[in-house]
């Protein structure tokens, strides 16, 4: 039996494609759930580089103001 002789209604990959309602495993709908997916991914990927700098950015500034606490705390005197 060769593949020809099948009937197209029983050849999987004919059956995916033939369906086009939407989160359907067809190429058109693979294509453009990649696309959306792609397109969030980049957008995390920008908020996640602007959560990262503020966390460094108020890391340093904590290590700052420790620092310059420590600076003015007069050492305690031993008796």
């Amino acid at each position: 039996m060769d593949l020809a002789d099948i009937p197209p209604d029983l050849v999987s990959r004919a059956a995916v494609e033939r369906r086009r309602s939407g989160g359907d495993p067809s190429a058109h709908d693979m294509e453009r759930l990649l696309a959306m997916s792609t397109l969030q991914l980049d957008e995390d990927g920008e908020a996640h580089q602007s959560v990262r700098l503020s966390l460094e950015h108020a890391r340093r500034l904590l290590r700052t103001r420790v620092a310059e606490f420590h600076r003015t705390i007069e050492p305690v005197k031993e008796s």
